[in-house]
């Protein structure tokens, strides 16, 4: 009996079309693999582990990563055995020239066929888009890293420079598991970027140049810039796919303009791949559906994992973009109620279940910290009329529309350029605005683009609620990743509207023309000053301070202690690691402390500075130091280097040599 069915196992499984055995093949290997872990591999009772706060960061990130490997095993075991036994149900009898929503096939063009010069014209233009993005965005790539910048690239990919015993400096460069799977802080840590920026700042070598840092910015920003680039071309694709192809170029500029996307495609986090893969995955799933193919179905899945671990936000993407694929690959009603005999729905569902080992696999082990983070009051937070204000205002110009900060020279805002500008601004704003409902009205037209257009719209609204009604922080750039999509819709709005119009064919590719390069100007107006300031300056000037304090700011090279800095509030532990940490426990034990130093710097005759950010925090927990700082009898006026936005603004104190002599301290 079990020859038997070991028999016809194997002829089911030879009978299987050449995908579906690879995938059972695959799917073969998981749970080999799953079973050795389980046996040869740590689990949470052959050693003891550390969950505690109090235990070092690599301590709790191991037991984290034991923990969730061998729990995700467990899991994959199943869903492996689920995945093979279900493969030898495949409907290997349906017809693989027809798909099931071969109904709902996708128009390729709207209008008059394009000809193949006006398509090589139009690749062309798409070119030239990609071209300029890597032009606009290229300065950004040397600025200084900012505060999260900082904190992503000295935890998980650079590491940290130690001070050790006898006064040298060290740098311990951070555990792979750490690079991988640490969720210490919350999702600070956008894993694939660390990856991929990790391996990329491997290429390089670092320096020991007593005026170059140790580290290379390019080098950590560079997987960043070069998905910018290419999400340019990946969201024109999009167009073309969703059947606006003469649509696709001014997307293409759309996106390669856009202030917000200039900055955040160069940005040394995940938002960058999230806005590669955001577009790259809704053009693959339509691709899937269309060919019926395993091929794009399993390259469809295996976008979903990178685009998941690139950025926890994208699942509001995934989820409505699952549901939209479940309908269209089933397309329930003229006798395919059945979904056990549709050939398209089991390739979705197949390569979902392989998307979701992966995902599994990878993220299993950063569950119990992204729990205790979001229990955090760092993790609480509200959504006003005011934060609307800013999104909208932001998705518009790249600007915000509050100030945030009037004493600021860069708190630029869309009211601002409005209060300016009042006729040209209100007219750009009065012809992008309705182009947007033009987009939808195209969408609405027939019911596979309503579907489609579900996808485009409902990540933004589902982020939106799910903050709101869990009271959870939502800073404005978590929704970037969808921006590019609703310039999209614009786009299509521009560019079709004559289409929609009783005129002559004649005049229709005129019209369209003269609508594209109307809205790309207005889009070029409204954003123009952010644009230029993004493009000018750095969003915190941290290696600016710190060059302003020394000469020497490499830490491996002689004179880097002639002069002493102190790591205060919103220290840059990056690009200043040779500073002397403050003890912050309290304002008592952080004045002491800053008052044994100054003493320090009169005794060894030696500059000190002080380099800091956010000065509402530091005087609502240190207001002694503060005063101290603030006292021009014990400090210079500080030199300010202004950020882009709120807390990024340095202010460089310089200590008064033997001031701190004529002071009485003991109040």
């Amino acid at each position: 009996m079990p020859i038997r069915l070991v028999s016809n196992a194997f002829r089911r499984l030879k009978a299987l079309p050449p995908g579906a055995r690879l995938v059972w093949c695959l799917a073969l290997l998981w749970f080999i693999g799953a079973v050795i872990y389980l046996i040869a591999g740590p689990n949470p009772w052959s050693e003891e582990l550390d969950f505690s706060r109090e235990a070092k960061e690599s301590v709790r990130t191991h037991a984290y990563v034991v923990e969730g490997e061998w729990w995700a095993c467990v899991l994959n075991l199943g869903l492996s055995l689920v995945v093979m036994t279900g493969l030898f149900f495949f409907p290997t009898n349906a017809r693989l020239s027809q798909p099931s929503h071969s109904a709902l096939k996708i128009d390729t063009e709207i209008g008059s066929p394009a000809s193949p010069r006006e398509r090589k014209f139009i690749l062309a233009l798409i070119l030239l888009a990609m071209g300029l993005s890597a032009f606009l965005n290229y300065p950004l790539l040397h600025f200084s890293l900012w505060g999260d910048e900082e904190a992503t690239t000295r935890r998980f990919i650079v590491g940290h420079v130690h001070r050790k015993d006898d006064d040298s400096l060290k740098l311990v460069e951070p555990q792979w598991q750490k690079t991988i799977w640490n969720y210490d802080n919350g999702p600070n840590n956008h894993n694939l970027f660390s990856v991929l920026s990790r391996l990329s700042h491997s290429l390089g070598t670092q320096s020991h140049e007593p005026d170059e840092f140790y580290f290379s910015a390019v080098l950590i920003r560079l997987p960043s810039y070069l998905s910018g680039i290419i999400s340019v071309a990946v969201i024109a694709w999009l167009a073309a796919l969703l059947g606006f192809l003469r649509a696709a170029p001014l997307t293409a500029f759309f996106a390669a303009v856009h202030p917000w996307l200039i900055r955040w495609d160069v940005e040394a986090r995940g938002y960058s791949l999230e806005l590669l893969l955001a577009p790259l995955a809704i053009a693959l799933m339509i691709v899937a559906l269309r060919a019926g193919r395993w091929r794009w179905w399993l390259l469809f899945g295996v976008v979903e994992v990178l685009l998941f671990y690139a950025h926890l936000g994208s699942l509001y993407l995934l989820v409505p973009l699952n549901l939209a694929a479940l309908f269209l690959a089933w397309r329930p009603g003229k006798g395919r109620w059945n979904p056990l005999t549709n050939p398209q729905l089991w390739r979705w569902g197949v390569a979902n279940g392989l998307a979701a080992m992966a995902v599994i696999q990878l993220l299993a082990p950063c569950l119990r910290p992204l729990k205790l983070w979001l229990a955090s009051p760092r993790a609480q937070g509200d959504i006003g009329w005011p934060w609307i204000e800013d999104a909208l205002s932001f998705f518009a110009s790249g600007m915000p529309w509050n100030e945030w900060d009037a004493a600021n020279p860069n708190s630029l805002t869309l009211a601002e350029r409005i209060h300016q500008w009042p006729v040209l601004s209100m007219a750009a704003l009065a012809l992008l605005t309705p182009l947007f409902f033009m987009g939808l009205v195209w969408f609405l037209t027939s019911l596979r683009r309503a579907f489609y257009l579900s996808i485009l719209l409902t990540p933004t609204v589902l982020t939106i609620l799910q903050a709101k009604i869990g009271g959870k922080v939502l800073y404005p750039w978590y929704l970037v990743g969808f921006l590019p999509q609703f310039l999209m819709i614009i786009a299509i709005g521009a560019v079709m509207f004559p289409y929609g119009l009783r005129i002559s064919e004649r005049w229709r590719p005129y019209l369209s023309a003269a609508l594209s390069v109307l809205s790309l100007a207005a889009l070029l107006f409204l954003s123009q000053p952010q644009r230029h300031l993004y493009r000018s300056r750095g969003v915190e000037l941290l290696e600016q301070s710190v060059r302003h304090m020394r000469e020497v700011v490499n830490p491996f090279a002689p004179g880097i202690d002639d002069v002493i800095t102190l790591g205060y509030v919103h220290h840059t532990r990056l690009y200043d690691p040779a500073a002397r940490l403050l003890n912050l426990t309290d304002d008592a034990t952080a004045t002491e402390d800053f008052v044994k130093w100054l003493r320090a710097a009169d005794a060894e005759s030696k500059p000190l500075y002080v380099n800091t950010a956010n000065l509402g925090l530091a005087r609502q927990y240190f207001p002694t130091t503060m005063n101290l700082l603030e006292n021009p009898e014990v400090f210079e006026p500080p030199v300010i280097f202004p950020g882009l936005q709120e807390a990024t603004t340095r202010y460089v104190y310089r200590y008064r040599p033997g001031a701190v002599a004529k002071l009485s301290l003991s109040r």
